[in-house]
C-alpha cells in the first residue's frame, strides 16, 4: 500500500488580519492570505519574488491563527486543498488553500536563513543526505555508513 503525503509548511507575513466567523454548527473558522518572499538567480541577477497563499483553519488551529496581525512573520503548517468553483462569467475554476493544522510566530528572516540554509555557490542546500547522517567513525578513525 502506498503512503501519501500531502504536507506543506510556509514562512512568510499575512497580507490581512485573520477574518474568524462561526459555522452554523458552531465551529470557528479563520481565512487569511500570507506572502511568501523568496529569491532566486537568473543569470548572474538574483530576483526577488512573492507568492501569495490563501489560508484556512478550523476549530484550535482557527483560534491560533485568528491572534496573529497583518505583516507578522509565522510559520504556517498545512495541507493543499482545491475546490472548484464558477466564476461570474460562468467559467469554471480551480482555487487551492492551504488548510492550516498548525501556526506559531516565525525567527526573525535573517536568524531563519541563518539556521535553515547553507549556501554552495549561491544555491540553496537541502537536508543532508541520509547517508551523510548515519555516518561515524570507527576506532580506526575512518568514515564509514552504518
Amino acid at each position: 500500500m502506498a503512503t501519501n503525503v500531502n504536507r506543506t509548511e510556509l514562512v512568510g507575513n499575512p497580507g490581512n488580519d485573520p477574518e474568524a466567523r462561526y459555522t452554523a454548527a458552531g465551529t470557528l473558522v479563520a481565512t487569511a492570505s500570507i506572502a511568501v518572499h523568496s529569491s532566486f538567480k537568473q543569470g548572474e541577477e538574483w530576483k526577488e519574488r512573492t507568492d501569495w497563499f490563501r489560508l484556512v483553519a478550523f476549530g484550535e488551529s482557527a483560534e491560533h491563527l485568528s491572534r496573529f496581525s497583518k505583516g507578522e512573520r509565522i510559520t504556517v503548517t498545512g495541507r493543499l486543498q482545491t475546490s472548484e468553483y464558477t466564476d461570474r462569467e460562468g467559467l469554471k475554476r480551480t482555487s487551492v488553500e492551504v488548510v492550516v493544522l498548525r501556526s506559531e510566530p516565525a525567527p526573525p528572516a535573517q536568524a531563519a536563513r541563518r539556521l535553515a540554509t547553507s549556501t554552495r555557490r549561491g544555491v540553496p542546500q537541502g537536508p543532508p543526505r541520509l547517508s551523510a547522517c548515519l555516518r561515524r567513525r570507527d576506532n580506526g578513525g575512518a568514515s564509514r555508513a552504518v
